[in-house]
Order: structure tokens, then sequence, then C-alpha cells
């Protein structure tokens, strides 16, 4: 005998009918609260309770079946909704929420999901977020953002370096200007060298001869 595990089911509807009438099915474009709540549950019990209990839709279990789930939910969902969670509690437990062709509902093990897959069954559960392969994500990651408007060239490190070359040639112009505006408002002075003179040296006169000084005078004689 299977050992009864407690549980808790509160069904909040906005437009519940009275509990003595008899539950009709809803439709999918209903919005409901819930509050369900199973730990460690037998899956039959807890299919009951969602899909035949709080969805009046009828479901099977798989004799085969012999696993515990745990579902908890709480909040405004539509049936889909709704299924489509406790379908993914129930792959959790390596089980799966399947809809046949002809629209009935079955919990099945795992591994049973690709033949009632090629029969035309659709697996209920929530949808995965889709993500980017890695090698898309990779090459994403990769590439520069770019900003239009934004992305040119003289906004990066090449136009900081432009503009100082710039203004140091702009600094260097100006002080060549300056300086030329300068020196033409100076006077311009020619300087001269000094003129030369020629002075020429006086000789000096000859001293009168000294009578006194006899001056000897020889003769030249023949030899013979």
């Amino acid at each position: 005998m299977r050992p009864s595990i407690p549980f808790a089911v509160l069904l909040l509807a906005c437009a519940a009918p009275a509990l003595a009438q008899t539950p009709q099915p809803q439709t999918a474009a209903t919005s409901q609260f819930y509050l369900l709540s199973f730990k460690d549950a037998p899956v039959a019990e807890v299919a009951e309770a969602v899909v035949g209990g709080a969805l009046s839709q009828a479901v099977s279990v798989d004799p085969a079946v012999d696993a515990t789930v745990s579902f908890q939910v709480e909040g405004a969902f539509t049936p889909q909704a709704l299924l489509e969670e406790f379908g993914t509690a129930a792959l959790d437990a390596d089980l799966v929420l399947v809809r046949s062709r002809a629209g009935d509902l079955a919990v099945l093990p795992r591994a049973d999901l690709g033949r009632e897959l090629a029969r035309g069954g659709v697996l209920i559960a929530r949808p995965e977020p889709v993500t980017a392969s890695p090698a898309v994500a990779a090459a994403t990651a990769a590439r520069a953002p770019i900003t239009y408007g934004r992305d040119r060239w003289w906004d990066g490190p090449a136009g900081g370096l432009l503009l100082f070359l710039g203004g140091v040639g702009t600094g260097a112009l100006a002080l060549r200007g300056g300086q030329v505006w300068i020196r033409r408002r100076q006077p311009v002075t020619v300087a001269t060298a000094p003129r030369l003179t020629y002075q020429p040296t006086p000789i000096a006169e000859a001293a009168p001869a000294d009578p006194e000084l006899i001056i000897p005078r020889f003769e030249t004689r023949d030899r013979g």
C-alpha cells in the first residue's frame, strides 16, 4: 500500500462556480488565480489534482510511471500556462506531459517522448529561452559595437594626436609671426666703419756739412 503524502491544493477563481456545481471546462483566454503546492507527491495524484481538478481536463498516467513530483505555483495563469508549468515539473522528474493528436493528455516516461512525437503528439512544457550558439555568441562578443553618428576615427586617439600637433603648429606660426612683426617695428641701424686718413711722415732735412771734416781722396796709378 502506497503511503499517503499530505499536500494542499487551493484554487481561487475570479468567477468560480459554486462547489456544489459541476466545474465547466475553462477557456484558454481565461486567467485565474491558482495556489497549488505539492512536495514529493505521487505523480498520479498531482496530475489528477492539477489537470483533472483545477483545469477540469482528462489526463491519463502511464502504469509504468512510479515516481514522485514536486509542484508549486502561485499567481494568475491561463489553463495552457498552468499545463506548461506542470509539464516542466514533470520533466524534472524524468517524465513528460504530452497531448496526443486526438487531444488527450497523458503523463509518460521521458523515454517514450520520441515515439509520441513521431505519432503527432506535442510536448507540453514552458518554452525554453532562445540562446545563441557558442560560436555566434563569441562572434557577437568579439564584434566591436558600432554607434552610428559617433563611430569616427577622429574621435579616438588618432584624433587627439592630430589635435595636439595642430595646436603645436599653430603656436609655432604665431610665434614666428610675432617675431617678424617686432623686427619690422624696430629702427634699422647701419654700422659705419671709421674713415681712414693718410698723413705722410715728414722727411728730415740733411744736416749741413762739417767744414772741418776732410774726406781723403785717392788717385789710381797704373803699375807699369
